[in-house]
């Protein structure tokens, strides 16, 4: 039993992880540790977080960090692909329907653009993982005739064409 508290405690670990969309090198601090352990509604799991971690370093998935504000437990290149395990073709699928979405909440019409102001804005709200595929999704959208590049005031623009149009609705 003490085994499934032990995963347990590792899984609320990596979750944290995973619910603050980490990157590479994104760190959990004492405070974040402590954090987790009061959440914890089962002692059980929080009485593994020590050991938890430990098996997380051992197995790559961390890696500690001294640093000038405090020590810090860092999310590896192996942890990061174990939060975001998917296969990179469901991420790239998963930013095509980030973009078409964004013109369908937006009750879009053809010729509506999608403007670098709110590419940006997206990045706050996604996986990295399907953050990074917005480029790929971008021209796989052109390249099917759904939008097209355009050029607009602010620089280059995505504008929705009638297939995008008749797509999304």
């Amino acid at each position: 039993m003490k085994d499934n508290h032990l995963n347990s405690a590792k899984e609320v670990i990596m979750d944290w992880f995973r619910d603050r969309k980490a990157r590479i090198e994104h760190a959990m601090d004492d405070n974040d540790i402590i954090r987790l352990h009061i959440k914890q509604s089962n002692p059980k799991v929080a009485d593994c977080f020590v050991d938890a971690l430990k098996e997380l370093l051992a197995d790559g998935l961390i890696e500690f960090k001294k640093g000038i504000m405090g020590d810090v437990y860092a999310l590896t290149q192996a942890g990061y692909d174990f939060i975001y395990d998917g296969a990179d073709s469901d991420y790239l699928e998963q930013a095509k329907e980030v973009i078409m979405d964004l013109f369908r909440d937006r009750k879009s019409r053809v010729g509506d653009v999608i403007t670098s102001h709110e590419i940006i804005r997206l990045q706050n709200s996604h996986e990295p993982k399907v953050i990074d595929n917005l480029p790929k999704a971008f021209d796989s959208l052109v390249d099917s005739g759904l939008i097209e590049l355009s050029n607009c005031l602010m620089g280059e623009c995505y504008r929705l064409t009638q297939d995008g149009f008749d797509f999304i609705y």
